[in-house]
């Protein structure tokens, strides 16, 4: 493969004399010499245009090399700005893509084949480009994290695997049945559960209705194929993640340490557990984000903006650690790093209670028994909010509001009664029932 050619591309306006009030919007795209100006399809008023970045005071913001900062994207606040933007990012990482996947000493990219490209007169010619064309466009316009990301590197790992392991080509046209059933003997070979099976079987088929709406698959057998995945009830899910019960926090609450750092992470996991916050967000989460004696975050999962009122105890754990000069509300580690500790210290408050562990592999029922500690992670702390808030009594639509969960059935999969909450309501037999039974 020879060395990539990487085009230069803007967005600009159609300045040009027009009827319409709106401008054209024009893609420029620049290669070896050669320039090519492409309609994309959308118009727009030249007030809700932004060419460069600018300061606040309007003055346009440069780069560390002195050069003005592009933008070349409708404003933010405008009505057009979600669906225009997002289809100028598609097209642009779309380009990038053509020139990234094309083998330069073989094939010249003029500006004749390139229109064709644009013009959806050629395809990319094999699975992977597409593939690779899918991730391009997709990580752009569903803003994808670095995790996202990364697990669909993982997913093109196994398939390259898989390819080389079976004698299967991947072509759009071989994924039939037969596909799929090698697919998941490939799995169930390395003993990865179902759990995970099924997930990435989910992605796949992401990726194949998106190649199907771009017109680059026409083998719909994906459309209509159903993984059996034994133990994927939400039931057993739940039964294999830890619930902390009231008596498990009151333990880490008055738990003794002798170490600093074990002591810093043990302060933000409990600040978990009686805020609801994800990993992420306390990780980010900076002293000015907190005003009115309350935490607003907007959550890096959902981008939706949240307000959570301090209690006594999420109070008192930013009280603490106030006086850090840094901007940082607490003092975070890495999620590995925390969830290593983390069942250090479950180790040391006690938590050595047996559980048993399920999950399948093909339809085989895999059981291993663990210590509670052993289960313990960081996003525990959510799990346990939520626990005490149904315990004392919130209302579910109160509870979401802090939590950011979009639905109901979501929120019950992060509930767990408590063993006390039960024998309680158990009792009512022996007011209501019984009781009268013995009045009358």
């Amino acid at each position: 493969m020879s060395e990539a050619v990487i085009p230069r591309i803007n967005f600009y306006l159609d300045i040009r004399k027009v009827q319409s009030s709106k401008r054209p919007i024009i893609m420029s795209i620049a290669w070896k010499g050669r320039r090519l100006f492409h309609h994309t399809g959308h118009r727009i008023e030249p007030e809700k245009w932004e060419d460069i970045k600018r300061n606040k005071n309007g003055d346009p913001v440069l780069d560390s090399e002195g050069n003005q900062i592009k933008i070349q994207r409708v404003k933010r606040g405008c009505d057009e700005q979600m669906d225009i933007n997002t289809d100028l990012n598609a097209l642009e990482a779309k380009v990038k893509t053509k020139f990234k996947h094309t083998d330069h000493a073989t094939e010249d990219i003029t500006i004749q084949s390139l229109k064709d490209f644009l013009k959806g007169k050629q395809r990319p010619r094999s699975f992977w480009e597409v593939y690779d064309l899918f991730i391009e466009s997709e990580s752009v316009i569903q803003s994808w994290k670095s995790g996202t990301r990364m697990r669909w590197d993982v997913i093109k790992n196994h398939l390259q695997h898989f390819e080389k392991e079976k004698h299967y080509k991947l072509e759009f046209d071989s994924l039939k049945a037969q596909f799929y059933v090698k697919l998941i003997a490939f799995y169930t070979s390395r003993n990865y559960k179902n759990s995970y099976i099924s997930k990435n079987l989910k992605l796949l088929k992401w990726f194949l209705k998106w190649a199907t709406q771009n017109g680059y698959n026409r083998e719909l057998y994906y459309s209509t194929f159903r993984f059996k995945d034994r133990g994927s009830s939400i039931r057993l899910n739940r039964a294999n993640k830890l619930f902390l019960s009231l008596q498990d926090l009151e333990k880490l609450m008055t738990l003794q340490l002798t170490s600093p750092t074990l002591e810093r992470v043990l302060d933000v996991f409990l600040f978990s557990c009686f805020s609801g916050l994800r990993y992420s967000d306390i990780y980010h989460l900076k002293k000015s984000d907190i005003w009115d004696d309350t935490i607003h975050v907007t959550t890096l999962k959902t981008g939706d903006p949240i307000a959570i009122p301090l209690n006594d105890y999420s109070r008192s754990v930013l009280k603490k650690y106030e006086a850090s000069p840094f901007a940082a509300a607490l003092p975070v580690l890495s999620n590995q790093k925390m969830n290593f500790y983390l069942k250090d210290i479950a180790k040391l408050a006690g938590f050595h209670d047996p559980i048993t562990v399920i999950h399948y592999t093909g339809a085989e029922r895999i059981e291993k028994t663990v210590e509670k500690w052993e289960l313990l992670t960081f996003h525990s702390g959510r799990r346990a909010f939520v626990t005490i808030a149904y315990y004392l009594g919130m209302e579910p639509s109160v509870i979401m509001s802090f939590t950011g969960h979009s639905s109901r059935d979501i929120l019950e999969i992060y509930n767990r009664i408590q063993e006390d909450q039960k024998r309680k309501e158990m009792e009512l037999f022996n007011e209501k029932v019984f009781m009268r039974i013995v009045k009358n």
